[in-house]
């Protein structure tokens, strides 16, 4: 489970921060990974790396913000409820925006919000699954599922309307994430078209 700070303007123009919680539990990833042929982890892995459809990357990190957020209720939050009411709750206030803008421009990295909404014992259950598997479904449910990432600090840049599309395309993702953060209030089209094109580079 990843828990996020929000910050976004509500509907009276004031600056908000809300914390929201995502994760997927392993009967929602099994389901998943019967979705898409090469599975559902293997698939996210080619859109960020080798697909160039902007359009399918964007469409499937709004799935995995829809799958995964919910809300701890009860005793020492130990329920974790998604239903309608709760996904309509995120999706219909400022909140769902700006996580998918940080989404989409990298300053969440997808990879390090995917890592966060698997199960934390994914690597150790996996490995015991795997004793009693076959070799088809071995290489469905591997324990290295988890996507490999180094999240290194990002550091603050003074300005966004400078850059070119080409400075912006060529910029290391911390100097991008940084602008990202700087402006996420009022972040232009371009920006977002660049960041999405970003994310369709890597692993080129």
């Amino acid at each position: 489970m990843i828990e996020i700070p929000i910050s976004y303007k509500n509907f009276d123009n004031k600056e908000i921060t809300e914390i929201y919680n995502f994760h997927l539990s392993y009967p929602e990833i099994a389901e998943l990974e019967t979705k898409y042929p090469e599975g559902f982890v293997e698939h996210f892995k080619k859109l960020i790396k080798n697909n160039n459809d902007i359009g399918s990357v964007l469409e499937f990190l709004k799935l995995l913000m829809m799958q995964s957020v919910g809300r701890r209720m009860g005793e020492n939050g130990r329920r974790f409820v998604k239903d309608d009411d709760v996904r309509a709750d995120f999706e219909q206030t400022g909140a769902y925006s700006a996580l998918f803008i940080a989404l989409a421009t990298g300053e969440m990295p997808p990879e390090k919000f995917f890592n966060g909404i698997m199960p934390e014992d994914l690597h150790e259950k996996a490995a015991a699954m795997k004793k009693n598997m076959t070799p088809e479904l071995t290489e469905k449910i591997s324990s290295d599922m988890l996507l490999e990432k180094d999240f290194t600090p990002k550091r603050e840049k003074p300005t966004l309307h400078q850059y070119t599309r080409e400075e912006l395309l060529e910029m290391s993702d911390e100097e991008f994430a940084a602008l990202s953060r700087k402006h996420k209030n009022s972040l232009p089209q371009h920006f977002l078209v660049v960041g999405m094109e970003r994310l369709t580079r890597k692993g080129e």
